[in-house]
């Protein structure tokens, strides 16, 4: 039987139909020392491992464990669709591509025993089902042996086949610097075919420079050692046989997502108390970062939702840099931290106004009597002169108000009969400490005395002709009868109304 000899795997770049080939293959040296059995359906086969070579004495690898091979040049060759002619899965395709390439000759494995290894590793993917082995001699004993360059070789294969990183997707704090590690030589079987971010690629390490935006890197496979796509070779009474060549060189997508935060200022201004002279333009904010450096700043006379955006993770303070007209400045310092779990904030900022309490205190007076009145009536009119409120003094006699920023004037327009209203206030806020209390005393009208009519009736009656004086004296006893009675009427009004 014919020996057979090992084949190193590598991909299919470009697509070819079969054709004929010139190149004419034949048998090598044996390789001495070199023993490997197959089992398989109960039947042994065995063999001495021996070089197979074509014109150019490149070492070939024969496909199918065990079967004769035949010296010639009748041999189709296929760069493409190797899965069909030799009835294999992609993955074992793959595979053998893959041995054939990291196998002998592969960066200083030029030993023959790298051959026997190659071609020992395709036997294995091609016919899993079987047993193959090393002996210790021609279908001699099972022997374990170059364990330790099997796993070199399928190590590097591994290296090829695995995903670069754990990992394809990334979330990155905007502005910081990613650097992924790969620890069993992946890195160094890949270049970076094109890349939206600044990126710098190391045999054991990938740094994504200043992440400032979201993108994606594509790794690609290299392949540097040859130059020629992998061939198979078909014969209708000939072992089928594998040229190494360049394998397909697999891409590998890295995305980045970088993490960014916002803060979004929600100005508010205060409609909770009246004022017409309050401004409240150019009230201004600023956004400030960790060293105290101002990002931005947001005046009402622009906009009173502002949203800040594309922040990187960290601590933020937001301050009060100007007050409107009218309103209480704000001390308050804000301070808002952007983390992975909370990138975006919102800041609500609320705006008082001055105001105050104007408050009314009001009684009537007779002398140095004095009660409360109740439902005294005051108009109260904004600088513009209209009214903003009327206001009634209540059963103690007090009546208030809170206004705003701003000017107001007072007037009474309601009052207890006999009594003399209060004078217009004029009165003005402009901070919330003055105390603007008010008390007001009406006073009580004096009426004129009724002697001074009875006099002048006296006199009349002195002026007139005596024939008319006893007339006259009729009508001056009627004038102080009604004097009287006059008079005990005022003393029952001043008493009811004290008793009020």
């Amino acid at each position: 039987m014919k020996k057979i000899l090992l084949l190193v795997c590598v991909m299919a770049s470009f697509i070819f139909m079969g054709n004929v080939s010139a190149e004419t293959f034949r048998e090598g040296n044996f390789i001495s020392g070199e023993y490997i059995n197959k089992v398989k359906n109960g039947k042994t086969y065995y063999l001495t491992a021996q070089f197979i070579k074509d014109d150019s004495n490149d070492s070939i690898y024969c496909l199918e464990p065990f079967v004769e091979f035949t010296t010639g040049s009748n041999y189709v060759k296929y760069e493409s669709d190797f899965e069909n002619q030799l009835n294999l899965t992609s993955a074992q395709v793959r595979r053998i591509k893959l041995l054939g390439y990291l196998g002998y000759n592969y960066n200083g494995r030029t030993d023959n025993k790298w051959y026997v290894i190659t071609q020992y590793l395709m036997w294995k993917t091609i016919d899993p089902s079987a047993d193959i082995y090393f002996t210790d001699r021609l279908n001699g004993n099972r022997i374990n042996k170059y364990e330790s360059e099997i796993n070199e070789i399928e190590r590097d294969v591994r290296n090829y086949e695995e995903n670069v990183f754990d990992n394809t997707y990334y979330h990155v704090p905007l502005g910081e610097i990613l650097v992924l590690n790969e620890t069993n030589d992946k890195l160094k079987n890949y270049v970076i075919k094109n890349s939206d971010l600044d990126v710098t690629l190391n045999n054991d390490s990938l740094m994504i420079n200043n992440v400032m935006q979201s993108g994606k890197i594509v790794l690609k496979q290299k392949f540097d050692k040859k130059n020629n796509a992998p061939a198979i070779y078909l014969h209708t009474s000939s072992q089928k046989l594998f040229k190494v060549g360049k394998p397909e060189e697999l891409e590998r997508e890295i995305n980045i997502e970088v993490i960014k935060g916002s803060i979004m200022l929600d100005i508010k201004d205060d409609d909770s108390v009246y004022t017409v002279e309050s401004n409240f333009d150019n009230v201004c904010y600023g956004i400030f970062d960790e060293s105290d450096k101002e990002l931005e700043r947001v005046c009402t006379n622009q906009e009173l939702k502002y949203k800040k955006e594309n922040l990187k993770m960290g601590s933020y303070t937001i301050r009060q840099l100007s007050t409107g007209i009218g309103y209480v400045p704000d001390e308050n310092v804000y301070i808002v931290d952007i983390n992975k779990s909370q990138t975006d904030q919102i800041v609500e900022l609320k705006n008082k106004l001055i105001r105050n309490d104007i408050v009314i205190n009001k009684s009537y007076c007779k002398g140095s009597n004095c009660l409360v009145e109740a439902g005294a009536v005051f108009d109260v009119t904004d600088k513009n002169g209209d009214l903003v409120k009327t206001l009634t003094t209540d059963n103690t006699g007090i009546t208030n108000i809170e206004l705003g920023y701003g000017s107001y004037t007072i007037e009474q327009t309601k009052g207890m009969e006999g009594y003399s209203m209060a004078d217009i206030i004029e009165t003005r806020i402009v901070n919330e400490t003055d105390k603007l209390l008010y008390n007001i005393n009406n006073i009580f009208i004096e009426k004129p005395k009724e002697e001074t009519k009875v006099a002048s009736v006296v006199k009349i009656i002195e002026e007139e002709p005596p024939e008319t004086r006893a007339d006259s004296f009729v009508e001056f006893l009627k004038g102080i009868i009604d004097y009287v009675i006059n008079f005990f009427k005022n003393q029952l009004f001043f008493i009811k109304n004290v008793k009020n």
